[in-house]
């Protein structure tokens, strides 16, 4: 369990091994709920600390850590080690996750859509003060990556 990176790194193991099949546990705090939650996951309780200054990268007394609850972590990773039906279960879970809500074709209809809704692409994909290339016309950049 990785503890205080607050740089989304752990999100990126925890989604790929999530990918992989394997079962994972996590606080139960933050961007990772995205794609773990009951279910797919062993999610650990958590208590909300201030952050000292120097502890990360900018000091604002606003900023906090999800302190995990070890205890609730050690009985999570007891589950895992002696309860084998939770295992494959939770890998599977975790792996269906992924594969079906964090695949390109997704990730692209949902910045798309959340695009239109800011007004920066009209429907059909492009800049509002933009028009259809002709036939044969080449795209500009943002065209090409868009569509």
């Amino acid at each position: 369990m990785v503890v205080r990176l607050g740089v989304g790194i752990a999100h990126s193991s925890e989604r790929s091994s999530e990918a992989l099949g394997k079962p994972v546990l996590a606080t139960g705090c933050s961007g990772n709920l995205e794609f773990m939650r009951e279910g797919n996951s062993l999610l650990v309780d958590y208590r909300l600390v201030p952050i000292a200054p120097g502890e990360y990268t900018v000091d604002d007394p606003r900023f906090v850590w999800a302190e995990p609850d070890i205890e609730a972590a050690a009985r999570h990773m007891r589950t895992l080690a002696d309860d084998a039906a939770t295992r494959p279960r939770l890998a599977v879970a975790g792996a269906l996750e992924i594969r079906t809500n964090f695949t390109r074709e997704r990730t692209a209809m949902l910045l798309r859509s959340r695009l239109v809704e800011l007004g920066i692409l009209d429907e059909r994909g492009l800049t509002p003060d933009r028009h259809v290339p002709e036939h044969g016309a080449q795209a500009t950049d943002a065209e090409t990556i868009i569509s």
